[in-house]
């Protein structure tokens, strides 16, 4: 199994080869603050001076893309992880750093390991504060985006976004509209799922209705209250965002995001059972549970825990209760009769407190365990398993 060493000494085998043949590049951005800040790491970034079609002759399998902001960008999977290389933001290290967004994605590491902090960033990351390389907030302009990527980012660590980064953010908040839709569903995803959402959910109400103007006029208290203390589960929490539209609304803005169609029939279905309470016919139950996901049924009756006791009803709120026991059993029962057919040791699974966690694993976690041959609880289950509270 590929672990982040594995990967990290290849990342610096390729910094090395590169400056044996008299060029420099570094591992940069958030691969390196995340490594700092003792954290999972995403994604690995290197810049360099060395021409792109001279990394792809020592790497044949490195795909350059389109001229991006007049220079070279490219690809290559190491180890099963994309890799961006690109070329400086300037003509050397010391010009590409201040070109840079945030000063807490400035860090560089070159190929013996060393790292090289040529902003003082290390006192922005022990502050925990989110601050521009260059103050004059010019980043926003030329790609507004970035300014989702700053809420991202105070959304993911839990770091306090300066204010005159903040302001700056503001100013430029109308341009929104105008960012790559693609880059603003992917940054949206990111912020949604970042573990200190609620702590800035109030916070970036300008920027969430100026991506989703269909939010205008509506409940944003609702959505601050829903959100609380939720797990980083993407799909329950784009439900309580989007709880108050109306199908045409989410319709309208699916296409101008370019949703994907998986998530747009979620949203479609959550629209239509959203508050209501579900069927407890046999035949009902088992056309649900056939037709939807795991996580869209999870995601569904968390959202209306959560709403029944945002609208103080206990009647419905005590029906719901009934409702997902005896949803969540036949879900078991489901699962334990995959297990059976698929030969799975039952005691894999011995050390799992809760047994309604069991029903969360889906399908293609049971094939691992079954292609690992594994002989006990593997913690790859344990971390697909998607926690309820």
């Amino acid at each position: 199994m590929t672990t982040t060493k594995d990967i990290e000494i290849e990342i610096r085998n390729i910094l090395k080869k590169i400056n044996e043949l008299g060029y420099c590049a570094y591992l940069v951005g958030g691969a390196v603050r995340d490594k700092l800040l003792r954290l999972p790491i995403s994604d690995y970034d290197i810049c360099t001076n060395m021409p792109l079609d001279q990394v792809k002759e020592l790497y044949p399998r490195f795909h350059i893309m389109k001229p991006n902001s007049n220079r070279q960008v490219g690809v290559l999977n190491v180890l099963g992880v994309q890799t961006e290389i690109a070329e400086f933001k300037g003509n050397n290290i010391i010009e590409d750093i201040y070109k840079r967004d945030f000063t807490i994605n400035t860090f560089l590491i070159d190929y013996e390991g060393n790292i090289y902090d040529y902003l003082n960033a290390h006192e922005d990351l022990a502050k925990k504060v989110i601050k521009l390389v260059n103050q004059d907030g010019s980043i926003f302009k030329e790609d507004p985006s970035r300014i989702l990527r700053a809420i991202r980012l105070s959304s993911k660590l839990g770091f306090t976004i300066d204010y005159n980064c903040y302001q700056h953010m503001l100013d430029s908040c109308h341009a929104l509209s105008k960012a790559t839709p693609e880059k603003v569903y992917s940054e949206l995803k990111k912020i949604l799922t970042g573990k200190y959402l609620i702590n800035i959910i109030n916070d970036i109400k300008p920027f969430i209705l100026a991506i989703i103007p269909e939010l205008e006029n509506k409940d944003y208290d609702m959505i601050v209250y829903m959100l609380k203390d939720t797990p980083s589960n993407y799909l329950l929490r784009l439900f309580i965002l989007f709880n108050s539209l109306s199908l045409e609304e989410i319709t309208s803005l699916s296409i101008r995001l370019k949703i994907d169609k998986k998530t747009i029939n979620n949203l479609s279905e959550f629209i239509y059972y959203k508050n209501k309470l579900l069927s407890l016919k046999k035949s009902r139950i088992n056309d649900f549970i056939n037709k939807h996901s795991i996580y869209f049924i999870t995601a569904l009756f968390t959202y209306q825990e959560r709403y029944f006791k945002y609208i103080s009803s206990n009647e419905q709120l005590k029906q719901l209760y009934k409702i997902e026991k005896i949803y969540y059993q036949v879900l078991y029962e489901k699962i334990q009769k995959n297990l059976h057919n698929l030969h799975i040791n039952p005691s894999l699974f011995s050390s799992i407190q809760d047994k309604k966690e069991l029903i969360l694993i889906e399908d293609d976690i049971i094939q691992k365990v079954i292609s690992h041959k594994l002989d006990s609880t593997p913690e790859e289950i344990k971390k697909y398993l998607l926690l309820r509270t």
